[in-house]
């Protein structure tokens, strides 16, 4: 397998393990419902149709797409996929419209105060006892290749807004988290004292480990958190 077909199916299954990881929670919820499903900041769609096509057999949704980008918008609407073209800032939904709320890569884009608005809007719109999943990267190496990453807000720092009344401002729900993954990557090398003949194999040798076994890990780089509304 030559370097750029590696590394294709590297981010390939970083993916399809990140997916895997909301896939576990979903099989855990109850069976013979029809759940309001809401895609916040949808982007391309990839997520609404997994869940669309290739949930889990227990899971029927209504997937409603959120995306600000028109162009995306008009994507998603010519792929069939119900799309509202507005600002996570300011949903037009009613209060509690929904029973899950998936958030992927988004809150991350966002500084403060605007990010405290954006997570309020998105527990506003889920209903008491239904669940926020947020999926965002943690502070590393790579995080600014991004140009619009503003910062990392790790699941400890959404709980304590929700939660700490010594604040600017306190969150406007209840919450708990219920279940998190912690996304962790190949080791890699990257020292620049190893020249480039030695680094690259020992590299190619070392993702191919972690696709096959998941093995050797490097520290976490992103999360999977599900939040509850209580």
């Amino acid at each position: 397998m030559n370097n750029k077909k590696l590394e294709n199916k590297y981010v390939a299954t970083s993916m399809a393990r990140e997916d895997q990881a909301v896939f576990d929670f979903l099989v855990t919820l109850k069976k013979g419902m029809t759940y309001e499903w809401l895609e916040a900041g949808a982007g391309l769609g990839r997520f609404a149709f997994l869940v669309k096509n290739e949930s889990p057999k227990n899971l029927k949704a209504n997937i409603v797409c959120l995306e600000i980008n028109k162009k995306l918008v008009d994507h998603l609407e010519k792929t069939g996929l119900q799309t509202i073209n507005e600002s996570v800032q300011r949903m037009s939904f009613n209060d509690e419209t929904f029973d899950l709320v998936h958030a992927s890569h988004l809150i991350e884009h966002f500084s403060y105060p605007t990010i405290i608005d954006v997570l309020d809007e998105l527990f506003r719109v889920t209903k008491k006892n239904g669940y926020v999943i947020i999926r965002s990267p943690l502070m590393y190496s790579g995080f600014w290749n991004d140009i619009d990453h503003v910062r990392p807000y790790p699941p400890k720092c959404i709980l304590q807004y929700f939660d700490h009344a010594q604040q600017q401002r306190g969150g406007q729900s209840k919450i708990r988290l219920i279940h998190s993954w912690l996304r962790q990557e190949a080791i890699t090398l990257n020292s620049p004292n190893w020249p480039g003949f030695l680094s690259w194999p020992i590299n190619w040798l070392l993702k191919s480990l972690w696709i096959a076994t998941g093995y050797p890990r490097d520290r976490a780089n992103g999360y999977v958190a599900v939040f509850q509304k209580i």
